[in-house]
């Protein structure tokens, strides 16, 4: 065996692109940006007087199936929960609504169809300040609390 002496002193090592990525690919997944995991969204229909569900059976897709049989057959591998969601879903409020578009039509000021909707699209800023918002409100208004052990869901007050 050859032994294979380096010296790095006073050498400057550039790291190229690929490594870089391959460091922050970790970091980028986290937060949602360029992950090389597949994402899936699901939910559990709550019943009355039940606290624990199951994550592998319970928990399904938009079609009714439950996102374990997404994982690869045979593999060991786990699912990762981001975020629960055990609020009301938020309600969109319009600034109009069908009477008023159509009111409006008649107007000389504008014309509108009759299902115009408006959307005013929030600056950087303020997009950061309803989420940060939001969460204040989950946190703090919300009467219900869960806890994830293993597979199982629990969910507070039954």
């Amino acid at each position: 065996t050859a032994k294979l002496d380096i010296n790095l002193t006073d050498n400057y090592v550039r790291p190229n692109l690929e490594f870089l990525v391959r460091q922050a690919e970790p970091y980028a997944s986290e937060v949602g940006f360029g992950q090389s995991l597949d994402t899936y969204s699901g939910s559990i229909t709550l019943q009355r007087a039940q606290q624990d569900y199951d994550l592998y059976t319970d928990l399904k897709d938009g079609d009714g199936n439950p996102l374990s049989t997404f994982m690869p057959a045979g593999s060991k591998g786990r699912m990762k929960i981001v975020e629960v969601y055990h609020t009301a879903p938020i309600q969109f409020v319009y600034n109009s609504n069908l009477a008023s578009n159509f009111i409006a039509s008649g107007m000389p000021v504008e014309s509108f169809i009759p299902d115009t909707r408006f959307y005013v699209l929030p600056l950087f800023e303020d997009i950061l300040r309803a989420q940060m918002l939001e969460t204040a409100q989950r946190v703090r208004r919300s009467h219900y609390h869960y806890r994830i052990d293993g597979r199982n869901l629990r969910i507070y007050p039954t």
